[in-house]
């Protein structure tokens, strides 16, 4: 059976701003990534168990249970490299924060926790057949946590760009994945309700998004996406056959830098995504 910890991937760990991964990295050298990984998961097994004892500490009815467990949380996040956290527990342990204080930390650290465990619960179905856990990342574990680090910095120098497609019709993308395979990395989704699970696990550089499907449409998608930080800014171009005057200018004052009308020619496609799609550090 699969270790849990393996189902971690690097990168979107990397991702997450209250991991400092590099930092671990460059202090042990002797740490692999996959112990690295193993102190990820345990982590994630003492922020529920401190969960409780943080509550009952802000209603002053802890014990010296709770009080080990915090402690046991302390090394667990100073050892993956949580330095927020670790500071504001050590305000927790030295009895300087507030009631208001604890339980503000406490629903931090639960959030905290909800965006670390969606990296490992991923389907690969949603990625595509190959997902992200291919047999040369289980090699990469292996290693230094250095070494698998600077072996990520250079697939991620050499990877194709990404695009995100999300239409309700899968013929149309199976047509855009013919289209752009071969020059970008294109993932694919019929359901815009799954578009926040993917974005926990890819960053892609372009988003074409058809106008009117069934539970969100292409407008109501725009502020999931720029609710992330690292796509303030990502060229989103809605593919559609909604193509009235009130369609295209809905569209632009919500941030669409660009709009393509159903049925399309190839090469207009390929032409557009070329002028807008730009290179980001993905972690």
């Amino acid at each position: 059976m699969e270790q849990s910890h393996s189902r971690f991937y690097l990168p979107n760990l990397m991702r997450i701003s209250d991991l400092d991964v590099r930092k671990i990295a460059s202090k042990d050298i002797s740490i692999t990534a996959e112990d690295y990984l193993k102190k990820i998961s345990e982590l994630l097994e003492h922020i529920l168990e401190a969960l409780d004892s943080l509550n009952r500490i802000a209603e002053k009815r802890s014990d010296e249970g709770d009080m080990n467990r915090l402690f046991e949380l302390r090394r667990d996040l100073e050892d993956v490299g949580c330095n927020v956290f670790t500071k504001r527990l050590d305000n927790v342990l030295c009895a300087i924060a507030s009631a208001r204080d604890i339980q503000k930390f406490a629903k931090d650290l639960a959030a905290f926790y909800k965006r670390v465990a969606n990296v490992q619960n991923i389907s690969k179905s949603l990625l595509g057949e190959e997902g992200p856990f291919d047999p040369a990342y289980a090699d990469l574990l292996k290693k230094p946590l250095y070494g698998a680090l600077a072996q990520l910095d250079k697939r991620e120098a050499d990877r194709k760009l990404q695009i995100l497609a999300v239409d309700d019709t899968a013929f149309m993308l199976k047509s855009i994945s013919s289209i752009l395979g071969d020059i970008y990395k294109v993932y694919t989704l019929t359901k815009p309700d799954m578009v926040e699970m993917l974005l926990d696990h890819v960053v892609p550089e372009l988003f074409l998004l058809d106008y009117k499907m069934p539970v969100m449409s292409g407008l109501e998608l725009i502020p999931v996406i720029r609710s992330r930080s690292e796509h303030a800014t990502t060229p989103i171009i809605f593919l559609t056959a909604m193509g009235t005057d009130e369609h295209f200018s809905n569209a632009i004052s919500s941030g669409v830098c660009d709009y393509i009308i159903k049925p399309f020619k190839n090469e207009v496609l390929v032409k557009k995504i070329s002028k807008h799609i730009v290179r980001k550090k993905t972690f």
